[in-house]
């Protein structure tokens, strides 16, 4: 019979035990020449033979001996012969038993490689073993599922002995010093000690490792379960005092402990580690011979759903989700949502497009709406019709976890169709939906990206992804049937509401009728309850008890506000509440308003119903700035950026805007800023953050934020992002200085530090920006010199013009930059003295293309448009083959007579380059191409504006009606005969041509979009965007 505690097993055969070794762990380990591993006094004595001059066998500690070997040679060589020292030792047989059980972590204070290579060997091990070592080790990208086992190695390892930040820890002494780069290992030691078991085996009962650790758990752990320690020939004493600390000593040695516990845990009952299932339906979808492999099928287990009828998912309620939890699948199966109009249109736009109709072969689409509009919901159902009722092959993000991009290249490759990946918050997945097009792209690869965000979300943090967006899409206000629909759900699941209950359906309808304007999320809380929305949510708080709820709420909705799950081990930490505590005494005052999920490495997670709703009770709450700050820094303490959504967490709380919003106080937030530092002070995004900060905020530190920006550069040298942010601190730096030449010197430190942003880098085009604000703000300060010769005038025009010819070409018609041009353009006519100056500058040099360029505009804005055509066709005559001057007459001549189309073409056609970043050139000179009687000229046109719909410009500037044929005033009208009509798009022959035109519904008056089939006459005006000529204010001329 067994003499180990039943509790104890249970807690080993359940998996919630976290093994903790010392070195008397590996005491019986193997060595070729029959060595025993050196423990304690015997390493000591070991290092001291080695590297000290007649050494005695002293008393002194393994530190001191250490340092002082260290002194006579470095710590990389008195690292390597200890990793010598411990390099041959490999697992005794009772070491081979570790892997056939399943722990939730072990924990070591040894160097040695014993435990890995226990699980190396082993052919029964039931989980895989990930060491980690530093900080810098990332749970998500190794811990994958719950097959992965974290092995936290406090003391460093023999594997990486030449690294001076992580040397290997010798004693307890050393713990303050070199635990800097470590803290995060303690951190979720300290976590898993408030949840489960630990044993401790190899430890002394005076080791000072073992009476460190144990202190400060107890110090911070008010309640955990009991734990044990092995150990021999302990007294009873010794016994009874470790009782006390609720720490059982059971009198054995670790290999007798892991062997009785083989024997009494039956193998055959032990958990095993998840094994990847071949048969998984995904194989159903492949085109050749081969089977998924495992990374694919984890990839599908743990990065992304695979979407089917037999899709796994939580139970949920319908009450629960009608309060504004999404709750996954469950609603989704259920049809417990409103089927919203954009859906059907989504599918027949995107999902059901021929695939010669597709612009691209890797495609993004965007589902833009405001906060609570049930986005979320609609992307999920918009997934589930693609792949149930479509059949096509959907994928939807579910994790946090790195995307394994070779796993979507197999699945692409094998299945040979084209895969819909969804993926919801963009502005959180910006980098990972930028890598899956770009990915795609390179490998001509079918892929069909579709993603939702907030409105104001997208505008912030997006713009990168515009260039490669071919729509978006709209979530509108509930229209009458919709509202219809929400109600009888509402009734059929009995979720209608104080407010609702005793009213009749056409009464509810009204209800949210009055609502009309409102969110879906709003507009379902305030028709129930009959009060403002953030009155229902703050009502809602105040009610929950105990008190210990409220505040657990509290700080997950704090974090919440940025759709990241909260895990439970940082909520047990900051609030010393163990899992199973929540669940015994809190979850049920808590289950209207917080959802709890699992995480793929063994953890649960809570959530709010809504990222509106948490940020609703951070906002009503935390009214007080000293609560918010208090509550701030109780967080920050205990999040740990190992976790990515810890990680991602912390970078929402330290954003600069966000920061700067709800802090008014300096002294808050630099003592916030100062935490953070402590916990992370190498991190490059705490400091640019930092310096953001002083830039925005009133009387700021822009020194302090310019030498953090120089250590953050030095931290992360390939951030662009860093750069561009360190060349905006120097042009407000610039903008306060008290002297000319003092701001000039610091724009020139700005000039330099952006000529290293790459131009086709994501920041490229607001590095180009801040150089256009630097130049019109140099020229600003020499129009307010009255002492300034006009040849420093021209010459600072010149300059400005340099940079405003390559912005406008390359970023055609982009808001911000005409709007920058527009102050430009201001500035210069305001002042007498910039017209006088350019045209002393025109007579001394009338070939100049950047003089020319500014006068002529400056004339035309006078009316003297024929003028400005003489000035720029002088110039021309001695320099013909400048594109911008080309451009300019070009423009002109379209402004002076739009029918003068040959001698436009000619030279808009000397303006460009075939390809080159003149996009503004090649739309111009394609637009009039197009109208030409020739057939090779038509063919020319149509081919650049393919190239056109592929240059980097958001939808909006794709689609965008920039010209009409015939003009504006005095527009051309076309017939034809429509050949096509699709759900929102079709095309419409020319009498005449052979070419087909495209149209959209958008174009066209809602009554005649509706009677359009094939065959039917129209007749209709052309316009032209970057994609090419457009068939718009369409009208049926002949009924049929």
């Amino acid at each position: 019979m067994s003499t180990l505690p039943k509790p104890l097993v249970d807690q080993v055969r359940n998996g919630r035990v976290v093994l903790v070794f010392g070195a008397g762990a590996s005491i019986g380990a193997m060595h070729p020449e029959g060595k025993k591993i050196p423990i304690g006094s015997e390493l000591k004595d070991q290092i001291g033979n080695k590297f000290i001059t007649s050494y005695n066998n002293s008393y002194d500690s393994l530190t001191w001996i250490a340092e002082l070997a260290q002194s006579s040679t470095d710590l990389f060589t008195v690292q390597d012969y200890i990793a010598e020292i411990f390099r041959e030792f490999s697992p005794a047989s009772f070491h081979r038993l570790i892997p056939t059980f399943v722990w939730r972590g072990i924990v070591t204070t040894n160097y040695d490689r014993i435990v890995e290579q226990a699980y190396e060997i082993s052919d029964k091990r039931t989980q895989r073993l990930i060491p980690f070592l530093s900080n810098n080790d990332r749970v998500d990208e190794y811990i994958r599922d719950k097959s992965c086992l974290i092995y936290l190695k406090l003391h460093g390892c023999i594997t990486n002995t030449h690294d001076d930040r992580l040397p290997l820890i010798l004693s307890a002494d050393q713990y303050a010093q070199y635990r800097e780069n470590r803290s995060r290992l303690f951190q979720m030691f300290e976590e898993w000690a408030i949840e489960n078991t630990l044993i401790f085996i190899g430890h002394s009962i005076q080791d000072p490792d073992l009476r460190t650790l144990l202190l400060e758990l107890t110090q911070r752990i008010k309640s955990r379960p009991r734990y044990y320690l092995i150990r021999p020939n302990v007294r009873q004493e010794e016994i009874d005092l470790w009782a006390r600390k609720n720490i059982k000593v059971i009198d054995s040695t670790f290999e007798s402990f892991i062997t009785e516990l083989d024997s009494v845990i039956n193998p055959s009952f032990r958990c095993l580690a998840s094994k990847l299932d071949n048969s998984s339906p995904i194989i159903s979808r492949f085109n050749t011979q081969e089977i998924p492999s495992p990374s694919l099928l984890q990839f599908l287990n743990n990065e992304f759903d695979y979407i089917r009828e037999d899709i796994p998912h939580e139970e949920g309620s319908a009450k629960l989700f009608y309060s504004g939890f999404g709750l996954g699948w469950y609603p989704i199966i259920n049809d417990l949502d409103v089927r919203r109009k954009v859906e059907q249109k989504i599918i027949e736009d995107v999902i059901l497009r021929n695939e010669e109709d597709r612009p691209s072969v890797s495609e993004l689409y965007a589902l833009k709406a405001e906060a609570g509009s049930g986005k979320s919901v609609l992307l999920k159902r918009i997934a589930w019709e693609a792949s149930i009722k479509a059949g096509t092959l959907c994928l939807f993000r579910n994790s946090y976890t790195p995307v394994n991009f070779d796993a979507i290249y197999e699945l692409a490759n094998n299945t040979r169709e084209r895969l819909f990946i969804f993926i919801d918050n963009s502005s959180d997945n910006l980098s990972l939906i930028l890598d899956i097009l770009n990915f795609s792209r390179a490998r001509n690869l079918k892929i069909t990206v579709i993603t939702a965000e907030r409105i104001n979300e997208w505008n912030v943090h997006c713009e990168t992804l515009d260039e490669y967006l071919v729509s978006q899409y709209k979530v509108p206000y509930l229209s009458h049937s919709e509202i219809d629909e929400l109600v009888t759900l509402l009734e059929k699941y009995q979720s209608l509401g104080p407010a609702l209950i005793h009213r009749t359906h056409e009464e509810r309808i009204k209800e949210f009728h009055d609502r009309a304007g409102r969110q879906l999320l709003v507009a379902l809380h305030e028709a129930s309850h009959g009060k403002p929305y953030e009155d229902i949510i703050l009502d809602e708080y105040q009610n929950i008890t105990p008190i210990e709820a409220k505040r657990l709420y509290l700080s997950v909705s704090v974090l919440y506000r940025f759709n990241v799950p909260v895990r439970a081990g940082l909520i047990s930490r900051i609030h010393e509440i163990p899992f199973n505590e929540f669940k015994s005494r809190l979850l049920k005052p808590l289950e209207h308003v917080i959802n709890i999920l699992n995480l793929p490495w063994d953890d649960l997670a809570y959530t709010c119903r809504h990222p509106e709703i948490a940020q609703i009770v951070f906002e009503r709450v935390l009214t007080d700035s000293t609560d918010r700050y208090n509550e701030y820094i109780n967080l920050i303490k205990g999040l740990n950026p190992m976790y990515s959504v810890d990680n991602q967490a912390l970078r929402g709380l330290i954003k600069a805007k966000v920061i700067n919003e709800i802090f008014p106080n300096y002294e808050d937030a630099n003592a916030i800023f100062e935490l953070v530092k402590h916990l992370n002070p190498q991190d490059a995004y705490y400091l640019q953050q930092r310096a953001n900060y002083e830039r925005i905020r009133s009387s700021g530190n822009l020194t302090l934020a310019k030498q953090m920006l120089e250590e953050a550069i030095e931290i992360s040298p390939h951030d662009i992002s860093i750069k561009h942010t360190l060349s905006e601190v120097l042009k407000t730096k610039a903008e306060k200085a008290t002297h000319r030449l003092e701001r000039e010197k610091i724009r020139n430190e700005a000039f330099s530090v952006l000529r290293k942003i790459p131009e086709d880098s994501t920041s490229g085009k607001y590095a180009a920006v801040t150089k256009l604000k630097l130049h019109v703000d140099s020229l600003k300060d020499l129009m307010a010199d009255s002492s300034i010769s006009k040849k420093d005038i021209q010459t600072a025009i010149r300059e400005t013009e340099k940079v405003f010819d390559v912005l406008k070409q390359r970023y055609f018609e982009d808001p911000y930059i005409l709007s920058l041009e527009s102050e430009y353009a201001k500035l210069l006519e305001d002042d007498g003295r910039s017209f006088e100056a350019l045209k002393e500058a025109r007579n001394g040099n009338p070939r100049d293309p950047y003089i020319a360029k500014r006068l002529s505009e400056m004339l035309v804005e006078r009316n003297e448009l024929k003028t400005a055509l003489n000035y720029v066709h002088e110039a021309l005559a001695s320099n013909r083959g400048d594109k911008m001057l080309n451009f300019i007459y070009a423009t002109l001549l379209r402004k002076s007579d739009v029918n003068q189309i040959s001698e436009i073409t000619y030279y808009y056609k000397r303006s460009f380059t075939k390809w080159d970043e003149n996009y503004e050139s090649q739309f111009w000179y394609a637009r009039f191409l197009y109208e030409s009687d020739q057939i090779e000229n038509i063919k020319e046109a149509k081919e650049i504006f393919r190239h056109l719909r592929n240059t980097p410009f958001s939808i909006e500037q794709r689609t965008q009606i920039k010209d009409i044929s015939g003009g504006v005033e005095s527009p051309k009208v076309y017939h034809g005969k429509v050949l096509r009509v699709e759900a929102t798009h079709g095309f419409v022959t020319i009498d005449g041509r052979s070419d087909d035109i495209f149209f959209h519904k958008n174009q066209i008056e809602l009554d005649t979009w509706n009677r359009l089939i094939f065959g039917k006459r129209v007749q209709y005006q052309m316009g032209f965007s970057l994609n090419g000529p457009t068939a718009i204010k369409m009208t049926i001329t002949v009924e049929s």
